[in-house]
């Protein structure tokens, strides 16, 4: 089989031509893929390969190399376009390298026989082929996988036919021809070559298909997720309310036979009326401060509720808080180590760091032992302050320090004297510090004692963070 070599180079010109400007014009009207640029890259090195291929018989043979060179850059912009758009990750720029050997060996096979040349440029052409096709057929969204096989199809018969070129060429005894007017696997391999261009031609509109079902794809992942995290949040609040129910329940049912037995019998004494008052009142106040926790942290977790950020002098609001916590410290003869050092003045919400640091510290003096000491310290970072509190109470293991954030687990544990808690500070206090633009971080050796450490950002949060979900 004997091919007149202009036709077809005309012929492949005009086809490669046409399908970059038909894919200029396909991103001149917003019809894009990520790595769109370097595809139309790829299609005018095609261009302008075949253009010198088309001008072969008045040009220098350097020329003619540099020719076949841009022919095969073409296939590696391909792979570089394919990598950005499948794999989402940078393309390693050192793959380009490998155009040094490629250049080389072409231009030291210029001076031989057709067979060698055309052998060496086969071998370069089947593997970059090869590399662009395995880049379209890596599995990465199933409902595409029918595009993907047909966008393939044109890479991979090119990498075929490209690997049948150089054996056809190694076989002693096979007919080669010349480039004019090349023979045998030859002339197959460009006859093939001018009916694959035009297959190429709807390459583009491949990948744009290949980019909706991707785009589907992710939507339809971020639905499930979604749903999933909708489900999780409704069973946390199921149980959580399950949880507040139980924890009312038990205090005002308690509180109303207690009053029963005590307050209305007409047989108690007056003294004792007086004491089982006072019971009453201790468990009526423990329950008032736990529904106030509950409010604080539902008026947090409402999306329209912003903190109210105005300047508060650090010195000011930590001493408050120390003022507020020596009582509880000296019933356990506690002492308070304070920065009395100048701090400066930031802009954040007074209320809620105030609900912070007496959360922080209430539950550092409900952890600690007798006579043990509670620190607080300030530590300025480029963009933050730092306020830790640090205990050197009972600590805790790292599956309570997991469980501490969780609402749905509120774990609740009784202090060194028996001290009992609601469960609800610590993630209140976590809720309001991200709130502000900053976050609350615990960490907790067993028997050593637990420092919590209060993140807020030195500038005004633009928008503050989501509350976590329940």
């Amino acid at each position: 089989m004997t091919l007149d070599i202009t036709t077809l180079s005309l012929a492949l010109f005009l086809v490669y031509l046409g399908n970059t400007f038909l894919a200029l014009f396909l991103i001149w009207v917003q019809q894009r893929f990520p790595g769109c640029r370097l595809w139309v890259t790829a299609q005018a090195l095609l261009t302008a390969g075949a253009l010198l291929m088309l001008l072969r018989p008045y040009l220098e043979p350097v020329v003619i190399v540099a020719g076949n060179a841009l022919l095969l850059s073409a296939l590696l912009v391909f792979a570089h376009a394919l990598w950005v758009f499948r794999l989402k990750r940078p393309f390693p720029r050192a793959i380009y390298f490998v155009l040094i050997p490629v250049v080389l060996s072409l231009f030291m096979v210029s001076n031989q026989n057709f067979a060698l040349r055309a052998l060496v440029f086969s071998v370069w052409a089947g593997l970059g082929t090869l590399f662009d096709a395995v880049l379209l057929l890596i599995q990465r969204e199933p409902r595409s996988q029918q595009v993907r096989l047909l966008t393939a199809i044109p890479f991979g018969l090119a990498s075929a036919a490209s690997f049948f070129r150089a054996g056809g060429n190694m076989i002693p005894g096979i007919p080669v021809g010349s480039f004019e007017h090349p023979e045998g696997a030859n002339g197959f391999y460009l006859l093939g070559a001018m009916l694959l261009s035009t297959v190429m031609l709807f390459g583009y509109f491949m990948m744009l298909s290949l980019k909706d079902q991707q785009t589907l794809h992710e939507k339809e992942l971020q639905i499930l997720k979604r749903n999933h995290q909708l489900w999780e949040t409704n069973k946390a609040k199921d149980l959580f309310f399950s949880l507040v129910a139980h924890d009312l329940r038990g205090p005002i049912g308690g509180a109303a036979r207690f009053a029963r037995k005590h307050l209305l019998s007409k047989t108690e004494p007056q003294d004792d009326r007086f004491e089982a008052l006072d019971t009453l009142t201790a468990s009526l106040e423990k329950t008032n401060e736990f529904l106030e926790k509950l409010l604080w942290w539902s008026h947090a977790q409402l999306g329209a509720w912003e903190p109210h950020c105005l300047p508060v002098e650090l010195n000011a609001a930590l001493s408050q808080a120390v003022d507020w916590i020596k009582p509880l410290a000296a019933q356990k003869n506690i002492s308070l180590r304070f920065p009395w050092n100048s701090l400066p003045t930031i802009e954040t919400d007074a209320d809620s760091l105030q609900r912070i640091l007496g959360n922080l510290l209430s539950n550092a003096v409900k952890f600690s032992l007798p006579d043990r000491e509670i620190s607080l310290s300030v530590q300025e970072n480029p963009d933050s302050w730092e306020i830790r509190v640090e205990d050197h109470g009972i600590g805790m293991d790292p599956k309570s320090l997991e469980a501490l954030f969780k609402i749905e687990q509120k774990l609740s544990t009784h202090g060194t004297q028996g001290e009992r808690g609601s469960g609800l500070g610590l993630i209140l206090a976590r809720t309001l510090a991200l709130r502000l633009g900053g976050d609350l971080i615990l960490s907790s050796q067993l028997g050593e004692g637990t420092t919590a450490t209060l993140k807020l950002p030195k500038t005004r949060p633009q928008e503050a963070d989501e509350a976590p979900p329940l």
